[in-house]
């Protein structure tokens, strides 16, 4: 009768060029950085062989990753999706979210004053008022037993559309000298509505001439009508790729 052992063992350790052993046993392991003030990923690898009756049959190697020095960022994502450069978001609550590399102890988050915020290790919980603020500014840090990381930046601007239903209000109509109007949308989220500005208005006659073209600077514009003759109109306002039209009627 013959008694078969089968076992895998622990053989040896590898090291990457970034990290040494401070201790001579094998199990447990303990290591280091091969140079103060590393920010970097280190591999440590253990070498284990499959024996059996006291021959090895296989060897396979088991590889852990290691972060040396202060915490590194990972990733920036923004409500779930990834963070870059010209990101917009609507009016509402959102959050801006972070993975680090290596142990962290504590963040420090910074938000633009008046911004209403919650925030934990990883992620910072916002609200972005439909008025009195056209961006949000996100700063973060992490802290663990080596330092401090560099500061981490997110930087959101304001949608000037897409955010809800667009609202156009023309006044008045009929109109018999100035035709004002007025851009805006309808949060459904939180029912809030505030002003933004078109992208193009045009006035448009019945034989779709265009008598007025232009690229509004602010969400109020004023039309004059008393050089056109009375009847109808049709105004275009756009909003980036989305066309509305209004009926407008002149009578002067």
């Amino acid at each position: 009768m013959f008694l078969i052992a089968d076992s895998w063992q622990l053989v040896s350790w590898n090291y990457s060029s970034n990290i040494q052993s401070v201790n001579g046993t094998l199990n447990p392991k303990t290591v280091k950085a091969t140079s103060t003030g590393s920010n970097e990923m280190a591999t440590l690898t253990g070498v284990f062989n499959f024996t059996t009756n006291g021959i090895t049959c296989a060897t396979q190697n088991v590889n852990k990753s290691i972060w040396l020095g202060k915490p590194g960022i990972i990733s920036q994502v923004v409500d779930g999706s990834s963070y870059y450069a010209g990101y917009q978001i609507c009016p509402g609550n959102h959050w801006a979210g972070v993975a680090w590399n290596g142990p962290v102890t504590s963040t420090s988050w910074s938000v633009t004053p008046g911004i209403s915020y919650y925030s934990n290790n990883t992620t910072c919980n916002f609200t972005l008022p439909s008025s009195g603020y056209s961006s949000v500014a996100i700063c973060v840090n992490a802290t663990n037993t080596c330092g401090t990381s560099s500061n981490t930046s997110f930087y959101l601007t304001k949608k000037g559309y897409g955010c809800g239903s667009f609202l156009i209000s023309v006044s008045p109509n009929p109109s018999s000298e100035d035709l004002t109007v007025t851009t805006s949308v309808l949060n459904e989220a939180d029912g809030t509505q505030y002003n933004v500005v078109a992208d193009g208005i045009e006035l448009v006659d019945d034989s779709n001439s265009k008598l007025i073209n232009l690229a509004p600077a602010e969400a109020t514009t004023n039309l004059d009508t008393r050089k056109f003759r009375n009847g109808i109109y049709y105004l275009h306002v756009r909003f980036g790729e989305d066309r509305y039209v209004k009926r407008v009627i002149i009578k002067n």
